[in-house]
């Protein structure tokens, strides 16, 4: 297989601007952090579900698929090169969050009949790709499930995999991620996941293993910076 990969932010050879120089951003469609995360476990029961290649689910404007060009020739030179088009929002560009946020709760405003429990949550507890719901009985919580996935079939967007509350963990080490934390279903709690390393780095990689947490002073260097 191959993946063309696209840099919105590099700047061109004559003009010095990038793509993303001429692009708007949009308004800041993100929802409150503090607030998904405090209201992800307002109820009894819980769950999580990520949206499935969530940019690629909404189509770009006619004119604006113009706007990037791939031009190719399978390898061969003397051949007249085909021309294509990005067909969907691209991950990298400026406006893509705003866009496919806001395309998601078009959907859920739109398909509120279905389940409108579902689209609440949908529209206000979804952190970009990250959508949270809850209830205090458990019938409840799968009907909200059925409903989230109904609706936001309805505008092309399809879940992964559902974690909920009291969920069997098939890997008690690397427990699921929710919004930056750690989830231990089977026991319904929270985690934070805390690292230590006071080695240097190389390229971003860390020189040393991390720290023993339960030993942590043993590590610690003869000075201790910032």
């Amino acid at each position: 297989p191959l993946r063309i990969c696209m840099n919105s932010a590099m700047p061109q050879p004559g003009s010095k601007k990038s793509l993303n120089d001429l692009l708007i951003k949009g308004p800041s469609a993100l929802a409150d952090l503090m607030s998904v995360n405090l209201g992800f476990r307002e109820n009894v029961f819980a769950l999580t579900k990520d949206l499935s290649k969530f940019y690629q689910c909404v189509e770009a404007d006619p004119t604006a698929q113009h706007l990037r060009r791939v031009v190719w020739r399978w390898g061969q030179e003397t051949e007249e090169p085909e021309v294509y088009i990005t067909t969907t929002v691209n991950f990298g560009d400026r406006p893509a969050g705003c866009i496919a946020i806001t395309a998601v709760r078009a959907t859920a405003e739109k398909y509120e009949e279905i389940c409108p429990e579902a689209a609440w949550f949908i529209r206000n507890r979804t952190y970009v790709d990250d959508a949270t719901a809850g209830a205090d009985m458990r019938e409840e919580l799968e009907a909200i499930s059925s409903g989230m996935e109904a609706i936001v079939e309805k505008g092309g967007f399809k879940f992964k995999e559902t974690v909920k509350s009291g969920d069997k963990l098939k890997d008690a080490v690397h427990l699921p991620k929710i919004l930056g934390l750690r989830w231990d279903t089977e026991r319904d709690r929270l985690l934070l996941e805390i690292k230590v390393n006071f080695a240097g780095k190389h390229k971003g990689a860390n020189l040393e293993p991390d720290a023993d947490l339960d030993n942590v002073e043993a590590s610690l260097p003869g000075v201790v910076t910032k």
